[in-house]
């Protein structure tokens, strides 16, 4: 026979919750997670909005985008000019 038995710790009972609690437990989680939620697209949207910003940028400052560029604007120009003078000779053969 041992000298000592060894003791038996008592279980502990987990004290339940009432349900008004429980309740407000649930409400409380869904409404963080909606924030949660709300809060990463946000942060996703403007990291991307960023990005996109900077890679833009970064395309329009090569050489070859300026050029582009002020060839369009020189086309855009042509056809303005162009239509120009033949809206003049429209009014000068109506006279």
């Amino acid at each position: 026979m041992p000298y000592r038995t060894p003791a038996e710790m008592p279980e502990e009972e987990e004290p339940e919750m009432s349900d008004t609690l429980r309740i407000w437990k649930m409400v409380l989680i869904t409404g963080v997670s909606g924030l949660a939620l709300i809060l990463a697209y946000n942060v996703f949207s403007t990291l991307h909005a960023d990005q996109t910003a900077i890679l833009k940028a970064q395309i329009e400052s090569t050489p070859t985008a300026a050029q582009a560029a002020q060839a369009r604007y020189l086309e855009a120009k042509a056809l303005s000019d162009r239509a120009m003078f033949e809206q003049m000779t429209k009014a000068a053969e109506k006279k």
